[in-house]
């Protein structure tokens, strides 16, 4: 009987903790995705090393929340959700980043200035 409630209890702990990994799975995803926007980015020059630098220590503070929430084997929604809104937040950052006008021949000229 204790081998039998051992094994349940090693089962279960076995099943939260790859429930944790599966739900982080797609975030995880996410932030490859987005570091090789940031790699690419770089690589372009639309991305200068000091936004890159900042772009890329967001990203890692992701990994490490996302490891800090994946530590009690559950992911709850509000977790997910958080998850969500940082990705979302260092998306639109990357894309600010990429668009702004760095160098002369991409800023516009103003109308008003002759």
């Amino acid at each position: 009987m204790k081998k039998m409630i051992g094994l349940f209890i090693m089962f279960f702990t076995a099943s939260v903790v790859t429930n944790a990994q599966t739900e982080t799975k797609v975030a995880e995803a996410r932030i490859e995705r987005q570091l090789n926007r940031l790699k690419k980015g770089m690589q372009d020059g639309t991305i200068n090393p000091a936004e890159c630098s900042r772009l890329q220590a967001q990203l890692n503070a992701q990994k490490t929340r996302l490891a800090e929430m994946k530590a009690d084997g559950k992911i709850t929604a509000e977790e997910r959700a958080e998850i969500n809104r940082m990705q979302d937040i260092v998306s639109e950052r990357m894309f600010s980043q990429k668009t702004d006008a760095k160098d002369s021949n991409k800023k516009r000229k103003d109308p008003t200035r002759q």
